[in-house]
């Protein structure tokens, strides 16, 4: 019998209807956009202040809104366009401040010696976007082999203005801050902690070069992201944020994956986790034919 974690459930509760749109444009297939956009242009009445009153994890959506929307501003209302550019002018801004700085550390000689692999968000966006700077990624998170490679990972992010800002008591991950604000995660041996075997040989022996920051890196396999990302709303009893449930629906739509195919999916011997659950409910709300509410 599946525990409360078995359930997704959004944390921050109710949604308005204009927010629920939002989210149904950010995760359309591309086909359904147009249809998308208009249900979200019909729910806002036209209002050309409607995308100013959004909570602060659907605005980080507003450049992948725009990608989406833009293409048909005609059929926009008054003040959005603007709005929109606005905000994927700011996303392609701090876009290239994350490459400027991730790139350097990705690119460092240093780095590259202790083959780290790039997850989490930063990951997510290079594999599963059609362009990287349409996920806001405001973090880079480093897996490197074990807690051996702390010290060099430490000298070589010290010289790239990063400071170590908190090492949790178990020493399972480290966490730097840049100078300009960006955090630096650096994973050691597993980014999963509760999962016995879900550890760096593992997701090595799958991992696939991509573009991150501009430096070729690499990155976890498809299923591992999926896992990751399915641990992560797992951990939190099945709480999950705007930003979640558009990288789980992006990964649905993913030609060549398969949630639903559980052979190629982790299974640890430490926790269970509930990957058909969270994929039936998943495919209940990405439904063309439904009108989403996002209640469980």
């Amino acid at each position: 019998m599946l525990d409360q974690a078995g359930t997704l459930r959004f944390a921050e509760l109710p949604l308005t209807v204009v927010e629920q749109r939002i989210l149904q444009v950010c995760v359309a297939p591309a086909a359904n956009v147009p249809a998308a956009v208009e249900r979200l242009v019909a729910a806002a009445g036209a209002r050309p202040n409607a995308l100013a009153a959004l909570r602060p994890s659907i605005v980080a959506l507003l450049a992948l809104l725009a990608v989406r929307a833009l293409p048909d501003a005609a059929s926009l209302p008054a003040g959005w366009v603007g709005r929109l550019r606005t905000a994927l002018a700011l996303e392609r801004t701090r876009a290239r401040e994350f490459g400027k700085i991730a790139g350097g550390i990705l690119a460092d000689a240093r780095m590259r010696s202790l083959e780290p692999l790039v997850s989490k968000g930063a990951a997510i966006a290079a594999t599963s976007y059609p362009e990287g700077f349409e996920r806001h990624t405001s973090r880079l998170s480093l897996l490197v082999r074990d807690q051996g490679a702390y010290a060099a990972a430490e000298a070589l992010l010290l010289d790239h203005g990063c400071r170590l800002e908190s090492n949790v008591p178990s020493r399972s991950r480290q966490v730097y801050r840049h100078s300009s604000g960006m955090p630096v995660f650096v994973f050691g041996g597993r980014n999963c902690t509760r999962m016995r075997d879900f550890h760096y040989d593992t997701l090595r022996a799958t991992a696939r070069e991509a573009v991150v920051a501009g430096q070729i890196a690499m990155v976890p396999a498809p299923q591992a992201l999926w896992t990751e990302l399915v641990y992560r709303a797992y951990a939190l009893k099945g709480e999950i944020g705007p930003q979640w449930f558009v990288d789980a629906a992006w990964f649905m739509h993913a030609p060549g994956f398969d949630p639903f195919d559980l052979s190629v999916l982790h299974q640890d011997s430490r926790i269970t986790l509930p990957y058909r659950a969270y994929a039936e409910q998943l495919a209940r709300w990405l439904s063309s034919d439904r009108e989403a509410s996002f209640e469980t």
